[in-house]
């Protein structure tokens, strides 16, 4: 026994015999594959995909990123695909999603870009302006619907 379960009973009742750790690797790796296991149930949870939306998930994504990083090389502006690799995830995995919708998708870039040259403009692109410049862009797509999440991310990218 353990000094704190002799020191405290209630807890070596509270922890029947089976279910203490065992220090040798096979029943520890039995035990890990058990409390794996808990966790495959978690899958019921997550969405499923039919197939062709996964094929159109991955050639949409596919060729809106290419098309992106292709105007990064030629613009020499390498970090303007970021924000983009998120906003795919949602217009094409989760169409549905309420983020996802056209006016999210388009009126959340449109207002993280125009924020984003606001006060780059105003006050150069000290990370404090970063923080403010993210700050006012969730809210300003609060206050007009627009929320999404992806062009949160475009005021930082000022630097």
């Amino acid at each position: 026994m353990s000094p704190i379960t002799n020191r405290y009973p209630a807890m070596r009742q509270s922890f029947p015999k089976s279910s203490r750790l065992k220090w040798n690797s096979r029943q520890t790796l039995i035990q890990f594959s058990k409390q794996l296991s808990k966790l495959h149930g978690s899958s019921t949870y997550q969405p499923h995909f039919p197939y062709p939306q996964i094929l159109f998930t991955y050639i949409g994504s596919f060729l809106g990123i290419a098309a992106l990083a292709y105007l990064s090389v030629k613009t020499n502006y390498p970090p303007i695909a970021a924000p983009f690799g998120a906003t795919a995830v949602l217009v094409f995995a989760v169409p549905e999603s309420l983020l996802a919708q056209p006016r999210n998708t388009i009126g959340g870039n449109l207002i993280g870009a125009v924020v984003c040259l606001i006060f780059v403009s105003l006050f150069g692109s000290q990370p404090w302006v970063m923080g403010l410049a993210v700050a006012t862009s969730i809210k300003v797509m609060q206050l007009t619907k627009t929320l999404h999440p992806p062009a949160v991310q475009l005021p930082s990218l000022a630097s």
